[in-house]
């Protein structure tokens, strides 16, 4: 079979714009999510790492390729050796025949045999299939860091929609307040004689529909930490109320990064182990 090599892409070494190249790809840590300083976020990227069902589900299936790779190494390296064995016991009838008193009608059968076999890899099918096998390894370690890094990802992206709702419902609950002042206002000046009813009615739907906005604004947050509860598998979560503007801003990537940064990527990198373990199952084909 034809030994893998990677698929030519045929870049430009320059973009068209004219722009400030970086110099040195941004480095960004495994554990990004801490660069926002905010130890209950870390508590629950932590706790969906180890809780959520996906990520354990991925790591079951490296387990599971490993085995596979184990038993690919000893089909390969080892001979394989099959055992077999068997006992039994006879007894002649004394109704059908009679038989002399020095033969005796019990008899006990055993019976031990064993097999070995091994496949010379002359051709190196067995060999690819290691190949194979390394490179499913490969790519089921890289799919676990893909449901690692899109589970932190929907962690922090659902933790910040969280706070802010925290900071729409501070908003909402002060221009509430305003509008309730304002109803009281237009109530005195309509008493004095000043305004008709009319702007009273005006004022009094303006402060319903807030209220109304600010109970939609309140169910809306608890649906998005039902579903913070579920992707950290904390069912019974309850997130205090926060402001998501005391949160630092980390610094932005710079421009003219280099297409390289892609294989970084996880995704990438396993759909590229599934490419090449399809091209060593062409050579054990």
């Amino acid at each position: 079979g034809p030994n893998y090599q990677r698929p030519p892409v045929n870049l430009p070494a320059t973009y068209p714009e004219a722009g400030p190249a970086a110099a040195m790809p941004l480095g960004v840590p495994a554990n990004w999510w801490r660069l926002y300083s905010d130890p209950l976020l870390d508590t629950l990227v932590e706790a969906g790492m180890q809780g959520n069902a996906d990520v354990r589900l991925a790591i079951a299936r490296i387990d599971e390729t490993e085995a596979y790779m184990r038993e690919v190494n000893a089909a390969t390296f080892l001979p394989q050796i099959d055992g077999s064995g068997a006992a039994g016991r006879t007894q002649v009838s004394s109704r059908t025949g009679t038989l002399p008193p020095t033969i005796s009608g019990l008899r006990n059968n055993f019976e031990l045999a064993a097999r070995t076999s091994f496949e010379v890899d002359f051709w190196g099918r067995l060999r690819r299939a290691r190949e194979a096998a390394q490179a499913q390894l490969v790519a089921t370690r890289y799919a676990r860091d893909v449901v690692a890094l899109t589970l932190a990802a929907g962690i922090a992206q659902t933790y910040f929609n969280v706070r802010a709702f925290d900071a729409q419902i501070v908003v909402s609950q002060e221009t509430l307040e305003t509008a309730e002042a304002s109803l009281d206002i237009a109530r005195k000046r309509a008493q004095a004689g000043l305004v008709s009813d009319l702007d009273v009615n005006q004022s009094d739907a303006n402060r319903a529909q807030l209220a109304a906005q600010l109970n939609d604004l309140r169910r809306q947050r608890a649906a998005t930490v039902h579903r913070l509860g579920l992707l950290t598998g904390m069912l019974d979560l309850r997130i205090p109320p926060g402001d998501v503007r005391t949160l630092p801003i980390p610094p932005l990537p710079p421009a003219g990064l280099p297409a390289t940064l892609l294989e970084r990527r996880p995704d990438v990198s396993q759909a590229e182990a599934a490419l090449t373990a399809a091209n060593a199952q062409i050579g054990v084909a």
